[in-house]
């Protein structure tokens, strides 16, 4: 039983390292897909100085190398465009592993404050569709009201 005391002591304290840091962090952004793009790489190469090991505009991803001090570490970011609610964004998913996730958050204020800086305020979401207005089509602002005068018309009809 006394064998077994160190191993079972070396065995719970390995449960009590942490594991490395994995991190990911998302951001949805409603520049435009290009203007994302662009930025994205002229931050991580030239404001950064990280070496860009590979990219894919048309999947959109591109791998770097993140450089911490001495070390270095692979970096991706994958960019996705997304509609959510009828709008339209690009979700930027940075992931450093063996990093913790301050380091992507700290990466993505610096590229917003890029991306801010080239091509000013974010605008707002664009929407997914946006049909021309046909006749018929109700007016692009609605009347004032609580809004509830129009339905009941509809069901009086």
């Amino acid at each position: 039983m006394r064998r077994f005391v160190p191993l079972l002591l070396l065995l719970l304290a390995g449960f009590a390292i942490p594991p490395a840091a994995e991190g990911r962090t998302d951001r949805l952004m409603t520049y435009r897909e290009n203007q994302v793009w662009t930025g994205v790489l002229r931050f991580l190469r030239v404001d950064m100085g990280f070496r860009v090991i590979e990219r894919d505009r048309e999947a959109g991803y591109l791998l770097f190398e993140y450089r911490d001090g001495g070390q270095s570490h692979n970096g991706s970011l994958e960019l996705v465009p997304v509609v959510q609610s009828g709008r339209r964004y690009v979700r930027a998913t940075l992931q450093i592993p063996n990093m913790p996730t301050y380091v992507e958050v700290v990466l993505f204020e610096k590229l917003e404050r890029k991306l801010r800086s080239e091509y000013g305020d974010p605008p707002p979401p664009a929407t997914a569709t946006s049909p021309p207005a046909g006749p018929g089509d109700a007016p692009a602002t609605a009347p004032a009201g609580d809004g509830d005068d129009a339905e009941e018309s509809e069901e009086e009809e």
